[in-house]
């Protein structure tokens, strides 16, 4: 097992996920239309309700990740959440009426939340800085491509019908098969990172900071950018341009977190441009394609940003989905009130405009509070580990266990990784609690990074 195999696991399991969940996306929506629910309450049943029942998904893996034992949610929550997610979404395009049909959907979106959650904890948990970026921007790219390319088969018909289920509990089979594939999580602190847990408030910053992102984000890509007929075919092609944007925001910001800041808020400026180009002719064009692209910024930096706050030591590895908890209310919130502003671009501007002067004035205090503070010198994690080991008198072995125990390891996990049995794990575990004074393995962390 090497680190290129764990990078091909992870971006074939984002793949997989957010190539299947995202197309379902579509499947449900257009089994909604075709049940005659109107346009509007469609898009408040997906982009509002959805998306904040997707957010709840989110944050119901944070609470499975913070409280269940480790050998349960490693072992059980993505095989259940996934084969549960597939159940309520073949159900949500069986017929029947669209209260029964919007149900099953939203149930679904409860599932695609906890593994949203699920891929986010392993990205964080199994991919250095340097790559993770990357990682994410081509299994997302991939995704959507998938998902453009099966919208064009039978002019969208296939999308749309029973039979694209056969595809999805393909696609669901694989990813649970990939997910529980073994890798080399070789865990320990970003070489970047190493100073102390981040404190609630800058916690609190980041999560206000992906909101307010997604809100603008939300708010400007409801304007009305004038005529696009000239635009042709090319918008069909949307999602390549996204992808495209993808690829390119994660190269950059594995570069640069900075770089990656300023792209991201550079973002938001693209639905101004349109608004002012919007009558001159070409200009419009090569606008949206940017705005596209650009958008991509903003969707990688939101989940990077919090998989960054969880690489900062084993203990904070449940933070690493949380970024698509903000994201999505942010998503809603902003779909909301643009729904409720109608046809009325002058209070749409006004909003938008209000909205993004404060998201660059919050972004900016996030970037001043983490990216441009001196470093300072910090203790590696393996000479806290060192230190630690020698203060409780740990012998080799238990340090071997207790590394592992950091990273939130089952026995199993630790078994298979040391070449030892589980009912050894067991007894160096206990050996280990006892030397240290600690009741169970969260109090150990917590004892460690103190």
């Amino acid at each position: 097992m090497n680190k290129k195999r764990n990078s091909l696991i992870i971006c074939l399991l984002i793949f997989l996920c957010f190539g299947w969940m995202g197309s379902a996306y579509f499947t449900w929506y257009y089994k909604l239309l075709g049940l005659n629910m109107p346009g509007e309450m469609a898009d408040l049943v997906l982009d509002v309700i959805g998306y904040i029942i997707q957010a709840v998904g989110v944050l119901a893996g944070y609470f499975l990740c913070r409280f269940l034992k480790p050998v349960l949610f490693h072992k059980y929550v993505f095989a259940f959440a996934s084969i549960l997610c597939f159940v309520f979404a073949a159900l949500s395009v069986i017929p029947g009426s669209f209260v029964v049909v919007m149900i099953f959907g939203l149930i679904s979106n409860l599932f695609y939340g906890i593994i949203f959650y699920m891929y986010l904890y392993r990205l964080a948990r199994d991919i250095p800085d340097d790559r993770r970026a990357i990682i994410f921007g081509i299994g997302y790219a991939s995704g959507s491509i998938f998902t453009w390319l099966i919208s064009l088969i039978n002019d969208g018909a296939f999308i749309s019908s029973s039979y694209i289920l056969i595809v999805y509990a393909v696609m669901t089979a694989l990813s649970v098969y990939v997910y529980y594939l073994p890798v080399s999580s070789e865990f320990s602190p970003s070489p970047s990172r190493n100073a102390p847990a981040p404190s609630r408030n800058i916690l609190i910053l980041s999560g206000l900071t992906v909101l307010l992102l997604s809100l603008s984000s939300n708010l400007g890509g409801s304007f009305q950018t004038g005529d696009l007929t000239e635009l042709g075919n090319i918008v069909e092609f949307s999602r390549s341009f996204y992808s495209i944007g993808l690829i390119v925001a994660a190269l950059i910001c594995d570069k640069s977190r900075k770089a990656a800041t300023i792209c991201c808020l550079a973002s938001l400026f693209a639905p101004f441009a349109l608004l002012i180009f919007r009558f001159v002719k070409g200009a419009n064009i090569g606008i949206w394609i940017a705005g596209y692209i650009l958008l991509a910024f903003f969707v990688v930096f939101r989940c990077i940003m919090f998989t960054d706050l969880a690489r900062m030591s084993p203990a904070l590895l449940p933070l690493a989905g949380l970024g698509m908890f903000f994201g999505r209310l942010g998503d809603a919130l902003g779909t909301y009130i643009t729904m409720n502003t109608g046809a009325n671009i002058e209070l749409q501007i006004v909003i938008t405009s209000i909205v993004f002067a404060l998201t660059i004035a919050v972004s900016l205090l996030f970037w001043h509070k983490t990216y441009m503070q001196p470093q300072t010198e910090s203790m590696s994690f393996e000479y806290i580990l060192e230190e630690f080991s020698s203060s409780y008198n740990l012998s080799s072995r238990e340090v071997g266990v207790l590394k592992l125990l950091l990273e939130r390891k089952s026995n199993g996990e630790i078994a298979s990784e040391l070449n030892i049995s589980e009912s050894t794990v067991k007894f160096h575990v206990k050996n280990i609690l006892r030397k240290t004074g600690c009741s169970n393995r969260n109090d150990l962390i917590s004892t460690f990074y103190s």
